[in-house]
């Protein structure tokens, strides 16, 4: 058998590799593609830079992660442990059952689903209760009634949930802001009074309430196993 190979000529300007400003020849190959362990350069510059992202691109963005949107930035944030997930699954099926005894359930959600604090700013709740009043814009909850962060080690995540989402649902006007702290073993339950969430700790050997209804409440001890 014999094969026929035809040389083809070299015509880079047929490929727009040609920099004209420079007169450089740029490679044909992008050596960040093609060495192991590299980010793939060409794949982000697919998506707008940071500070150029409206919330139409950040909604229709589809990346499999946790992202959240601030003023044209997008924030990528970590994977969550097994044990993180745990408690997020465990507060969904608390809340939900508390949902279903009410004369109007309203609707939980765990992440990943955008939640409007106010134009430009989106974050994604670990839980989120909504009532059924509440409105939407662009297909996703305009606020929320109460959210529940569950806490991830390291610095950075801590000072998310415990100092930076606290001002943000604050000034989003969410009515309550339940925190559970893996690290702690305990959960803290903010009231929004005055523009500002007053908290209550609880303890393993408690049980948290909430203060704006009573009916939902739930064993600390019950959600952190013996150590």
């Amino acid at each position: 058998m014999v094969f026929l190979v035809q040389e083809l000529p070299l015509d880079l300007t047929a490929y727009n590799l040609h920099d004209d400003s420079t007169n450089v020849v740029m490679s044909l190959i992008d050596p960040n593609v093609t060495e192991v362990g590299s980010p793939i350069w060409a794949l982000a510059r697919l998506f707008p830079p940071q500070g150029s992202w409206s919330s139409d691109e950040y909604l229709q963005l589809d990346a499999g992660r946790l992202v959240e949107f601030d003023s044209g930035n997008v924030e990528i944030l970590e994977l969550p442990s097994p044990e993180h997930q745990r408690l997020v699954l465990l507060i969904y099926r608390w809340l939900f059952a508390w949902s279903q005894q009410r004369s109007e359930p309203g609707e939980v959600f765990v992440a990943p689903l955008p939640i409007r604090l106010w134009s430009e700013k989106y974050r994604e709740p670990d839980v989120v209760w909504l009532q059924s009043s509440r409105p939407r814009v662009g297909g996703y909850p305009d606020g929320a009634d109460l959210v529940v962060e569950v806490t991830s080690p390291g610095v950075d995540a801590r000072k998310r949930d415990l100092v930076i989402k606290v001002a943000e649902y604050a000034r989003a006007a969410i009515e309550e802001y339940w925190i559970i702290d893996q690290e702690q073993r305990q959960v803290q339950v903010g009231r929004l009074v005055q523009g500002r969430y007053e908290f209550e700790v609880f303890s393993e050997s408690q049980i948290a309430i909430s203060r704006l209804d009573p009916s939902r409440q739930i064993s600390v001890g019950e959600l952190f196993p013996e150590a």
